[in-house]
């Protein structure tokens, strides 16, 4: 927003359009010509970006390897070198896996229909239609499972497959038994309910959930370790899950959750440029 009002970025009113297609989602192109051809002439993540806008295909070499698998089990074509690619054809577009990615907007150079996109704008070249039936940012689930004796690659053909049950439950990575208690396995019998999700700086994710019976808070944003969470004085452990995000097992009540990023290797480095200042 800032390099908006200083006018670095002129007003756009076709990346307003944009902006309304992917609300808090996530922009997706399709591109059917097996070149990329069709997606190097609409928006370009770097265009998005400064415009606050939520891009599946970020800048190539800060794509996270775990998003770039999760669309390669969904299609082979998805992976290009070492990031995202576009969607390689219409078909795909109803697939449970980019609801889980959060594609809440598909960009086309010519018109498309389906029934789970809806028109926004269609002109010669760019259209741009809001995608149905993406995840919220983030879901309360009553049971968590753990990919022990899953291989990443069953794992992730779980995930995107026909019928993956994201609302029933979330799949914890297998090195998530060296630090959980066996106790929050045990599924409830109802969740509450995430009633907003903030994000008052860069590192840090406020997550309000009313009415808390137990279960697992799943926040669809890239995991990485350094990410810690507490509600109030309580400290959740935060686990990576369905292969690319965060999730914690939840207490009950009135719950504000606050995530914070805070890697040791920050810790390291202001340690070591500390020491060298003293050298």
């Amino acid at each position: 927003r800032s390099v908006l009002s200083d006018g670095l970025f002129p007003p756009s009113p076709t990346l307003e359009v944009v902006r309304e297609a992917a609300g808090d989602g996530r922009v997706l192109r399709l591109d059917s010509s097996g070149s990329l051809a069709e997606a190097l002439v609409l928006a370009r993540p770097n265009m998005l970006v400064p415009y606050g806008i939520a891009d599946l295909t970020p800048y190539p070499t800060f794509t996270p390897k775990t998003a770039v698998e999760l669309v390669r089990a969904l299609d082979a074509r998805m992976s290009f070198k070492n990031h995202v690619a576009p969607l390689p054809e219409l078909a795909l577009v109803d697939r449970p896996l980019l609801d889980l990615l959060r594609v809440t907007c598909v960009l086309s150079v010519r018109p498309v229909q389906h029934a789970r996109l809806v028109p926004l704008m269609e002109r010669a070249g760019f259209c741009v239609y809001r995608r149905l039936g993406a995840l919220p940012a983030a879901r309360l689930v009553p049971r968590a499972v753990l990919g022990e004796g899953l291989t990443e690659r069953e794992l992730l053909a779980e995930l995107a497959g026909p019928e993956p049950d994201y609302a029933g439950r979330v799949r914890l990575a297998p090195e998530a038994s060296l630090r959980l208690d066996p106790a929050a396995l045990t599924p409830v019998a109802s969740v509450g309910e995430v009633t907003a999700v903030e994000h008052p700086a860069k590192n840090r994710v406020t997550v309000r959930v009313r009415g808390s019976t137990g279960g697992w808070l799943v926040l669809h944003e890239q995991w990485a370790p350094g990410w810690t969470c507490t509600a109030g004085e309580l400290e959740l452990p935060v686990f990576r899950a369905d292969h690319a995000y965060r999730a914690v097992p939840l207490p009950t009540g009135e719950l504000v959750l606050e995530f914070r990023y805070a890697p040791r290797s920050l810790d390291w480095g202001l340690a070591l440029a500390l020491g060298a200042l003293l050298l």
